[in-house]
């Protein structure tokens, strides 16, 4: 039975600084899991792919997705530190979202410009903000 294996190479990830040690081995177990062999260079910022076409056309997929996820978990822990909503209880008391639900808020507000924002932040309640 013959095989063939191809490589992929993506070079200049500038994203490639984001990435944690968790999502280097979920790849990595990713990529073993379907028989590709994986090299990432953080220095020279490029990732290689060896393995079947179909494979590695998935692998490929999925590093994005990773670096996507990864971007905005970044931008949301950043938003985390500056901005804080507060819903009205009754009349007179105020309580905060989590910050959690703080950082999706003004993720959907900021980069999804949505005018209705629908989201589980407070004991498992739908909250709809309208803008």
């Amino acid at each position: 039975m013959n095989t063939c294996t191809q490589t992929k190479c993506r070079e200049n990830e500038e994203n490639l600084n984001i990435w944690t040690q968790q999502l280097v081995l979920i790849f990595y177990k990713y990529c073993l899991d379907h028989h590709i062999w994986p090299t990432i260079d953080f220095e020279q910022r490029k990732m290689i792919l060896l393995g079947k076409k179909e494979s590695i056309d998935d692998a490929d997929k999925y590093f994005l997705e990773l670096t996507t996820q990864a971007l905005k978990q970044t931008h949301l822990n950043n938003i985390l530190r500056t901005i804080v909503w507060e819903y009205q209880l009754d009349s007179s008391t105020w309580q905060s979202y989590s910050y959690k639900c703080n950082a999706e808020i003004e993720y959907a507000c900021s980069i999804k410009h949505l005018l209705k924002v629908c989201t589980s932040c407070i004991r498992s309640k739908t909250i709809s903000l309208f803008f």
